[in-house]
């Protein structure tokens, strides 16, 4: 008898437990935050790396006293000294702060 080959079984499917989140506009889905970004405390900033799925991060973030100002001069390094994040993480998360600080023009 012939084996019967499905070609979906060579397609590499995605992990549904992704560690990278799409990024969400903070004007939008983060109704909550009223304020501009760099003017968010400690507390919305830990709101906003939940909301990312960061939560793991968010209350060293706090500890650490990041608000918003402080939040848009993280960069890699940081995230992977003083939070032990590791490199591509930091550098998704890099990237959503920084279309946050720029959000794209409609």
């Amino acid at each position: 008898s012939t084996a019967v080959v499905d070609s979906s079984d060579f397609i590499p499917r995605r992990s549904r437990r992704s560690t990278h989140r799409k990024h969400v506009g903070h004007r939008t889905e983060l109704g909550t935050f009223t304020h501009k970004p760099s003017q968010w405390d400690a507390e919305e900033v830990s709101q906003f790396l939940q909301l990312q799925g960061y939560g793991q991060y968010s209350e060293s973030f706090s500890n650490n006293e990041i608000d918003g100002q402080s939040m848009f001069l993280l960069r890699e390094h940081h995230l992977m000294e003083r939070f032990q994040m590791k490199l591509g993480p930091a550098l998704t998360l890099i990237n959503i702060i920084s279309r946050l600080r720029h959000p794209p023009t409609s």
